[in-house]
């Protein structure tokens, strides 16, 4: 067992940035002209309200749409929500009357009579079964340190063991007027396993800011989640796998309007990767703009850039700032910047009606971009993912269908002087598919929004490979398979049902097995995995 109480401050030079940033927070506003109260805090990666907002953005009911940035404020969802009874109201007697229900749970906890009121989220979670983590090897070309529990994935960077885990959490946010918020949130945990795990286990902060709204913009320093979520609650690049990290960020709190682009949102964030990087307190930097041009049109752009950090190579100015750049890329020749690890995510949402309703999304993710190279880019150092999801079928639209297709290339993720790669406390910050990676996933889901109840099954083939690659010197760089290595391929099945039990609190349960060919990457060893996890929150 470890103990990660001492996270926040455990980098004397965060604690110089936040401590500044703190200060001038409190300043603005001591300063600033009044606003309309709303709760500025943000809201945690497993909070029902994103379900909640599915739900209402497949009806149709969030005209502004629902950004990819992830998290979202309380004020943020507060808009959402009025925005969904406005057109609720609207539509007169053909309005789907079973959303009544789940607006009106909405605004008993978003609505105006709560909006300075602090808001306390507990948990509690329990579960077991046989499931190893699974590592990635790092073999050729760059490294790559992060595992992952696909029986228990994308639950916010939590730890679980492979056979037995017991946790609780709590989540607390407090207004301080209608302009500033302070969140503070711990997990405590403990777990029998026989992987990678029990050194994450334990009590930690997940959460710790202040949090500033200044009109459309807001302020954060401290310790908080950060994660995208361009499709199916995931990115390729910033995905709800990742741990809870020290940072900095300013970004729009609410869209604004910008020509032919329309709503526009976006983020700037600067995070501290903690003591565990291969270069500790490694900083990651990350931008991000989401476009709406039209009500059933989404576009985005990430980049995520890690520099700095104790023993990293140096740069100059100049290069720091060209190799932060999308642009400068396009014109250098065969530039390796060996003092940056970096990546740019590009997606797209669409929705049409085809007699029901048709989501289309795709993604895109590319390392360190070199045009002197493109088949490499396309190919061996990228990542991509198509969706196409049908989430409104029946009569009343309680059934939904989604089909997701996903490719890694063997080198994304990687890197050859930060070699934890894409990755933060062995936890991956993209996908949990990893480098070199395949993966098709079929997901059913039933709702019956009147009552509060979600299931879903969900199967999904992985394809995972170690192959050897070579590098050719300069002035090509061109890369190559040089050995075919032993492949790794999973078969899982998952059962998930959600049941809301009345308007605060809820019952979450996880389950499923998951057969593996060629486990651990050794030809002939196969396994069978099993895991089941409960998880009941409360909201006060």
């Amino acid at each position: 067992m470890s103990t990660r109480f001492g996270a926040l401050g455990r980098s004397a030079k965060t604690a110089r940035i936040c401590g500044a940033f703190l200060a001038m927070a409190w300043f603005a506003v001591a300063t600033a002209p009044d606003l309309h109260a709303q709760r500025a805090g943000t809201l945690a990666p497993l909070d029902p309200v994103y379900e909640d907002l599915s739900v209402l953005d497949a009806a149709g009911l969030v005209p502004r749409g629902l950004s990819a940035l992830r998290p979202l404020s309380f004020a943020r969802v507060e808009l959402l929500v009025k925005d969904a009874r406005s057109l609720y109201s609207s539509r007169g007697p053909a309005r789907d009357v079973s959303l009544a229900a789940l607006l009106d749970r909405l605004e008993g906890r978003f609505g105006p009579q709560s909006l300075l009121r602090a808001d306390v989220f507990v948990e509690v979670e329990a579960g077991g079964g046989e499931s190893p983590a699974r590592a990635t090897p790092t073999i050729f070309l760059g490294g790559y340190q992060a595992s992952v529990n696909p029986l228990w994935g994308a639950r916010g960077g939590r730890a679980y063991g492979d056979r037995a885990t017991v946790a609780t959490a709590a989540r607390i946010t407090v207004p301080l007027g209608g302009r500033a918020a302070i969140g503070l949130g711990a997990r405590w945990s403990a777990g029998e396993s026989t992987g990678l795990e029990p050194v994450r286990m334990g009590s930690e902060i997940e959460s710790f800011y202040l949090r500033v709204r200044l009109g459309r913009v807001a302020l954060q320093a401290g310790r908080d989640s950060w994660w995208h979520n361009t499709y199916g609650g995931t990115s390729l690049l910033l995905s709800r796998e990742g741990p809870p990290m020290n940072l900095v960020r300013v970004g729009s709190d609410r869209p604004s309007v910008v020509y032919l682009l329309g709503d526009v949102e976006w983020a700037f964030t600067a995070a501290d990767t903690g003591e565990r990087a291969h270069f500790p307190n490694t900083g990651l930097f990350g931008f991000a703009i989401t476009s709406r041009p039209h009500p059933a049109i989404r576009f985005g752009l990430t980049l995520a850039n890690k520099q700095f950090g104790e023993g990293a190579p140096t740069g100059s100015i100049s290069e720091r700032i060209k190799d932060l750049s999308v642009v400068w890329d396009l014109f250098r020749r065969n530039a390796v910047y060996t003092f940056s690890d970096k990546r740019m995510g590009l997606d797209a949402l669409v929705r049409f009606d085809a007699g029901v309703p048709v989501e289309v999304a795709g993604e895109i993710a590319l390392e360190d971009f070199d045009h002197e190279r493109m088949n490499d880019v396309l190919t061996i150092t990228s990542g991509y993912r198509l969706a196409i999801g049908l989430p409104r079928l029946g009569v009343a639209g309680r059934h939904g269908l989604y089909i997701e297709g996903e490719r890694a290339g063997a080198l994304m993720y990687r890197h050859h002087t930060f070699v934890d790669g894409h990755s933060v406390d062995g936890f991956p910050l993209g996908s949990s598919l990893g480098p070199d990676g395949r993966r098709v996933v079929g997901r059913y889901v039933f709702r019956d929004v009147a009552r509060g109840f979600r299931a879903g099954v969900e199967a999904t083939w992985e394809h995972r490979g170690i192959d050897a690659y070579d590098q050719a010197p300069p002035p090509d760089r061109d890369i190559s398979r040089s050995e075919i290595l032993p492949r790794e391929t999973r078969l899982r099945l998952m059962l998930s049902v959600r049941r809301q039990l009345g308007s605060r609190s809820g019952l979450e349960f996880l389950s499923g097995p998951e057969r593996v060919s060629g486990f651990g990457h050794i030809s002939g060893v196969n396994r069978t995995n099993f895991a089941a996890l409960v998880r009941v929150w409360s909201i006060f």
